[in-house]
């Protein structure tokens, strides 16, 4: 499923068993001309057989549906088509609430109460591939997911050991992903500047994955598989919460997924995987690094690449 460019008509879904609220929310999309609506369902099943019949591009899905909830419809829609967006309009303002509607895969949050001002900026970010979320939900929602790009495999391996060590420090769980070659640096710079490496993997809080064999569990092909990539991810963070000895079972994640896939070439799949990751990043409150080797200033070839890759981050570091 791929949404059509900002100059041609969006085909939306809404789900509502109120009808003062489908009116509401026809209304101001048919303001836009960019949208179409394809179709109005009133309860959970109806929905997720709407979907299945009509692929709307964006599906606006209420929680408190008849027969089945939104969360229930959310979950067998992407079962069926994990491409498809959604995006929630409740009257719940439970964090709870907004957590399992992001470890679904939902791409935003409105709370009705602010429906007014932000479904048109709501459905206009995800049109665009960005996710959105009411204002007090995204206060909630904005961990760190930086980025750096350095000219020296050194300074790599330092930073690696600075988040490292930090996330460590302060008793949260860190997940380590990278090349075997640089695991083993990592860990020997650790253990250098006094860190109980192999107690805290003894704990469960220093996860450290090979690079290699984590991208052989997401990709299909030459793709990342969304629905896969989601599961795996999950179960990761999920496990390395419970170690955390943080506030809340902070979790914090570096490594060089999209970087060893953009050395592969496969800029493409880099590009998706950064934002996958930026999106698992706020649907969990986990705080992600990541970090490239590469040319600095970069190839005019790699413009374009790494401005797209830039864009993913909420902060972008040169060393």
């Amino acid at each position: 499923m791929m949404l059509r460019s900002s100059h041609s008509i969006s085909r939306a879904l809404i789900v509502d068993d109120h009808p003062l609220w489908r009116r509401q929310i026809r209304s101001a999309l048919l303001r836009n001309r960019q949208w179409q609506i394809v179709g109005e369902a009133t309860d959970g099943l109806e929905a997720v057989q709407q979907a299945k019949a009509l692929r709307p591009d964006l599906i606006l899905l209420d929680i408190g549906l008849p027969t089945i909830d939104g969360f229930e419809v959310a979950r067998r829609i992407l079962a069926h088509d994990p491409r498809s967006r959604i995006l929630f309009l409740s009257a719940h303002e439970s964090w709870d609430m907004v957590e399992v509607a992001l470890s679904i895969g939902a791409r935003g949050y409105i709370v009705k109460a602010d429906a007014a001002r932000q479904l048109l900026p709501a459905v206009k970010a995800l049109a665009e591939g960005q996710p959105f979320f009411s204002g007090y939900v995204a206060a909630r929602t904005a961990p760190a997911h930086e980025v750096m790009f350095s000219s020296a495999e050194t300074t790599l391996l330092d930073a690696y050991a600075d988040f490292s060590e930090r996330t460590l420090a302060a008793g949260s769980a860190c997940i380590f992903i990278a090349a075997n070659s640089r695991r083993g640096e990592v860990h020997r710079r650790l253990v250098g500047r006094g860190v109980d490496v192999d107690g805290a993997i003894g704990e469960g809080r220093f996860v450290s994955l090979d690079v290699g064999e984590a991208l052989a569990t997401y990709m299909v092909g030459a793709r990342p598989d969304e629905a896969r990539c989601r599961a795996i991810t999950t179960t990761l963070f999920e496990k390395a919460a419970r170690a955390s000895r943080g506030d809340g079972g902070r979790v914090a994640a570096c490594g060089e997924c999209a970087p060893t896939l953009w050395e592969r070439g496969n800029a493409e799949a880099a590009i998706q995987i950064e934002r996958f990751w930026g999106d698992m990043a706020r649907a969990f409150k986990v705080e992600v690094f990541c970090a490239y080797l590469s040319n600095v200033p970069p190839r005019e070839t790699d413009k374009d690449v790494l401005h797209d890759i830039c864009a993913a981050h909420s902060a972008v570091h040169v060393r």
